[in-house]
């Protein structure tokens, strides 16, 4: 060796904004419509607080149901699935309400979250590869390979995300176009 000690993995908490998770479900509680309208850009992976998630996931169930969507059904659904031990459903839904007063800035929030969510991921993979590289798990030529199709896929995942939301909107706004067209 050359006297250099491996570089330590550094112990920081993994980026994330906990406020714009509950601020974004608020938004989507008020205004229902919009876990139509932004509510496919994001997965349940990208909340950090596992509550956020679960509740992210049934307001995506109600809404793919046809269902509707408000605090009184989000909380009882919430409770019927079980998806909160140990936490009192309302009262899960009730902070998330208090954490906006409308949903104007519910763009903002979504932005935040997504970004957090990128830079975690980037973290994840450069983990992944310092690992590879640590650990001695083929030639350099290997690894470097499989750190490149690493990073790519993070890109590729972000492209297939984005492509998929506008043309959700795309067919979305043609419903809506096709639908006003025969009310005339």
């Amino acid at each position: 060796t050359d006297g250099r000690q491996p570089a330590r993995r550094l112990m920081k908490e993994l980026p994330r904004n906990s406020q714009a998770e509950a601020s974004f479900l608020g938004c989507l509680i008020l205004d229902p419509s919009l876990v139509g309208e932004v509510g496919h850009l994001v997965t349940d992976r990208h909340f950090t607080v596992p509550a956020h998630a679960a509740v992210f996931r049934e307001l995506q169930a109600l809404y793919d149901d046809g269902k509707d969507i408000d605090s009184v059904m989000l909380a009882d659904a919430l409770s019927r699935s079980q998806a909160l031990p140990g936490e009192d459903p309302a009262a899960m839904v009730g902070h998330l309400m208090d954490a906006v007063v409308s949903a104007a800035h519910v763009q903002s929030y979504l932005d935040i979250i997504r970004e957090k969510h990128a830079v975690r991921s980037l973290i994840e993979t450069g983990n992944r590869i310092l690992e590879d590289c640590y650990g001695d798990y083929g030639s350099p030529d290997d690894l470097l390979d499989r750190a490149e199709q690493a990073v790519f896929d993070l890109s590729t995942r972000r492209d297939s995300r984005e492509s998929s939301s506008i043309k959700n909107l795309l067919t979305q706004n043609l419903l809506q176009i096709e639908s006003r067209s025969g009310e005339g």
